[in-house]
């Protein structure tokens, strides 16, 4: 598909890179339509403001898409594949409950006119979403040892530019929130609030002519004083940048929202599971420049559910979630402004089979 990525999506509609009011982006673009899209799915990464629990990553995906393109053998696709990860992080080390199924997706319930979404697994509800722009995310094993409650208040969306791969078309938009509720984690309830940065990916299987993909790094920090930041990285298996789909959203406390269309990733660097203890990234647009500080806190992996296997080593765990420590100053309008005690999960995926040299 022969197109500019900064003026429109395949998939989605809006201009990318254009924040806007929740009330004023097309509800069309995160409402599930399986007759129209290869795949889509609904995610909501949270940095919590308290002592104990720091972070979850709550969120599903639904349909098929070509694997190939993250070097896996070709497999069967079908529409009605499911993929469910729920995690929630704490001070200790991180809970998880992971499932994947090629029929589960016939299971999912959706309402063809307005963002609600309810499926069930083995007899049991387990992830319920409803409401717009102010959302509300339950998630409850089967064992009912792991439970969250989450109200999520939109306060802005965009689309962010397509990511084109040889046999995908990965088009996405993301948006930030306010973040309250209960989260149960055997036997305790917590009360947390904090941010959330919700996105909505949206696939269409079809041919590219582009290089193969490489590996991708996905980093949403909340800053102590509010500022949020959600930043995207992407190289193809040459170690060329896709300088398009490398961008960054900035929304400083109580100011507007910042498109920085240029993010680069230096410095990064890995442990002997391959995945990444510190990198640094430098984000420019919109007459602003962030350069930020990344470290990662080495949690353990504590208890599992689902589809988990513990005895699995961290890097093997696909996508595992990297709790991260950041810090960093912005400059704008001529003054500089400090950003400290960020937190957040950063998401990092490497093609199979690839070894890149990371910058």
């Amino acid at each position: 598909m022969d197109y500019n990525r900064l003026e429109k999506s395949a998939v989605l509609a809006g201009r990318p890179g254009v924040f806007v009011r929740p009330e004023e982006f097309p509800i069309s673009n995160v409402i599930m339509a399986p007759d129209r899209y290869s795949y889509e799915g609904n995610w909501l990464f949270c940095s919590f403001d308290h002592p104990e629990l720091l972070a979850a990553r709550v969120g599903f995906g639904r349909g098929k898409l070509d694997w190939r393109d993250y070097g896996l053998d070709e497999a069967p696709m079908t529409e009605s594949a499911l993929f469910c990860r729920v995690e929630v992080v704490t001070t200790r080390g991180i809970y998880a409950y992971l499932s994947s199924s090629s029929t589960a997706g016939g299971n999912v319930r959706l309402v063809p006119d307005r963002f609600e979404v309810q499926f069930e697994a083995d007899g049991n509800q387990l992830i319920s979403l409803s409401g717009w722009p102010n959302m509300h995310w339950r998630f409850r094993n089967p064992e009912g040892s792991m439970s969250i409650d989450l109200s999520a208040e939109l306060e802005g969306m965009l689309v962010w530019p397509d990511l084109l791969l040889p046999r995908n078309t990965f088009g996405m938009c993301l948006g930030t929130s306010r973040v309250k509720g209960i989260v149960h984690i055997e036997g305790g309830d917590f009360s947390v609030k904090g941010s959330g940065i919700f996105d909505h990916p949206r696939i269409q299987v079809q041919e590219n002519k582009v290089p193969p993909f490489g590996w991708y790094l996905y980093s949403p920090v909340q800053f102590a004083d509010g500022t949020q930041l959600a930043c995207y990285y992407s190289q193809d298996v040459v170690g060329e940048r896709d300088s398009i789909y490398s961008a960054a959203l900035l929304t400083l406390a109580k100011s507007k929202a910042r498109w920085l269309g240029d993010c680069e990733v230096v410095n990064l660097k890995r442990d002997p599971d391959g995945l990444p203890v510190v990198w640094e990234a430098l984000l420019s647009g919109e007459g602003t420049q962030v350069s930020l500080r990344v470290k990662i806190w080495q949690l353990p992996f504590l208890q599992g559910w689902g589809d988990v296997d513990p005895a699995r080593a961290q890097g093997k765990y696909v996508a595992y979630p990297l709790l991260m420590e950041v810090g960093g100053e912005a400059e704008f309008r001529g003054q500089t402004v400090r950003l400290e005690q960020g937190r957040g999960i950063a998401e990092f995926l490497v093609r199979k089979g690839l070894q890149p040299k990371f910058p």
